[in-house]
């Protein structure tokens, strides 16, 4: 590689970790910003919460006393009330209506109903949209109510959510009828979306609705809108959407713009009990756009800078590399002498890595395995016995051991030699491994002539069936040739081939006994065999075991 191709790869690597510097940089402004909005949006939300609560507890208190008045200076309509007489107290009521609609736009209508909740007169039109509303919790507890009171709370109606007062009418002490006064409880709301950007939309649940004309789309959650701000989303999709994210979660608009789901507000009915929410979404979308702006312009600012940089630290790194190469040809030489002295060492090392792990390989072996008969050693076994026993605790399974010793093996021994007598266990030692053949059974060689198998999920019986297929394939076995000492031949009472006495033991899901139990009751079955002439099996039941 040239060295002025290592001072462009140079310089270019300078300039893309700056450029993931800044890029980092920007991410990590970009994700404080959000962390920021939604904190303002926290702020916000609690802002247009109070607001909302206050305006409703400030009109409430307006229209009481308004209402109030209402009833106390115009002994007219009252009285023409009073007589039933629609038409003068829709003449009466003509001024006063016009004169409530421009003092509040928000103003939704005035309803005068008989103390059977009929309603007789509503400023909304003839007929009404409900002929009866003494259902509706509101005026239903403002008519039952003794002695009839003032009484004002968002409510729902007919027209949806209203903030609604009534002022009882009397004829002397007899309850006449009620005055409603119905107000859009939207007021703050349409506020914060003029200075905030924050729409709203007021949701009733729609088993808690009066029965309507009017068409009202239903959610899939249970809610209907009765009331929103005027960028409040229209579509239904867009809805529910916003309904089912959730507080302070990003929404795209039609239009590409950016949302934030606000926290919503619980509504409560006159008698407490949860009737809809608040929903508001924040437009964040000319906030984000003015930070990226700035941003830009940072960038845009930095990158000059940059470029500046990188023509400085061109012309350096050019000086750099020229006295870089001089001392690269004198480390050189040394690199290479150094390099084949450590190549020598690592195959040293290498050679004696291996020969460690071949001895460790070898010990491995030598702590499993009986050094003369390749099965398991005394060690293994009591290892896997303690195993196969909890095991065998776990999934209640039955448990068996065969307990087989060589048949007069000192006699063997003095008869055909020592050498011989190791052939005899080797050749026992193979037949045993021949006759088990599932992978969990294991042959180990307990001490001397002596041989024991573990045979896990084998019942008492198939254990014994085991055995004696053992036996017989050991006395099929030759013997080991022409005797040493002939005078000892005549110990044996076979010379023609090698028997075994076997021990059965068997542990039930219902014995409780350990390990050294279960061996000492294939030993004790061992004996018996050896006192009943040997070559033969004798089972050893336990406690709780009888041979199936």
């Amino acid at each position: 590689m040239t060295a002025k191709l290592l001072q462009y790869k140079l310089v270019a690597f300078v300039l893309l970790l700056m450029l993931l510097l800044v890029g980092g940089f920007a991410m990590l402004h970009l994700r404080q910003f959000d962390r920021m909005t939604e904190l303002w949006a926290q702020q916000l939300t609690e802002a247009l919460h109070s607001s909302f609560r206050q305006e409703l507890a400030q009109t409430q208190a307006r229209y009481l006393y308004r209402a109030q008045g209402f009833v106390q200076t115009n002994r007219e309509i009252v009285a023409a009330f009073v007589r039933r007489d629609r038409e003068q107290l829709a003449i009466l009521l003509e001024g006063k209506l016009r004169t409530l609609q421009r003092e509040d736009a928000y103003f939704v209508a005035l309803t005068l109903l008989t103390p059977d909740g009929e309603v007789f007169f509503c400023s909304r039109g003839t007929p009404p949209p409900s002929r009866n509303l003494g259902h509706l919790p509101f005026v239903r507890r403002a008519l039952q109510q003794h002695p009839a009171q003032p009484l004002a709370s968002l409510t729902r109606t007919t027209a949806g959510l209203s903030l609604a007062v009534g002022v009882p009418l009397s004829d002397g002490e007899q309850l006449s009828g009620l005055l409603l006064l119905q107000i859009r409880p939207q007021r703050e709301l349409d506020r914060f979306a003029r200075l905030h950007g924050i729409d709203s939309a007021l949701f009733i649940q729609s088993d808690k609705l009066p029965a309507s004309p009017l068409q009202q789309q239903e959610h899939s959650n249970g809610l209907v809108c009765v009331a929103a701000t005027a960028q409040f989303p229209a579509s239904v999709a867009q809805r529910e959407q916003l309904l089912n994210a959730t507080p302070n979660q990003r929404l795209s608009g039609a239009d590409g713009a950016s949302f934030l789901r606000l926290p919503a507000l619980s509504l409560e009915g006159p008698d407490g009990a949860r009737i809809g929410q608040l929903v508001s979404q924040w437009d964040v979308s000319h906030l984000r756009q003015d930070f990226c702006r700035s941003l830009r312009l940072a960038l845009g600012l930095g990158a000059l800078v940059l470029l500046a940089v990188s023509g400085l630290l061109y012309r350096g790194v050019g000086r750099l590399l020229r006295r870089l190469q001089r001392l690269h040809s004198e480390l050189e030489q040394r690199v290479q002498q150094r390099t084949a002295e450590l190549q020598q060492l690592n195959r040293q090392l290498e050679h004696e890595i291996e020969e460690r792990r071949q001895v460790q390989r070898a010990l491995e072996i030598l702590s499993r395995q009986d050094g003369l008969t390749g099965v398991a050693n005394r060690r293994h076994f009591d290892q896997m016995l303690a195993r196969e026993l909890a095991a065998a605790r776990r999934s209640q399974a039955p448990l068996s051991l065969l307990m087989i010793d060589l048949d007069y093996f000192k006699q063997y021994n003095d008869c055909h030699g020592h050498l011989a007598g190791d052939v005899a266990l080797k050749q026992v030692a193979t037949a045993l491994q021949q006759a088990l053949r599932r992978p969990r059974d294991l042959v180990a060689r307990f001490g001397g002539e002596e041989f024991i198998c573990l045979l896990p999920e084998t019942r008492l019986m198939a254990a014994a069936q085991v055995a004696e297929r053992i036996r017989q394939l050991v006395r099929r076995l030759p013997v080991g040739g022409e005797p040493e000492d002939p005078s000892a031949a005549g110990l044996l009472p076979q010379e023609t081939h090698l028997t075994i006495s076997i021990g059965v033991a068997g542990l039930s899901p219902a014995d409780a006994a350990g390990g050294q139990a279960l061996i000492g009751r294939a030993d004790a079955a061992l004996y018996r065999a050896k006192q009943a002439g040997r070559d033969r099996v004798v089972l050893m039941p336990g406690p709780a075991l009888e041979p199936d």
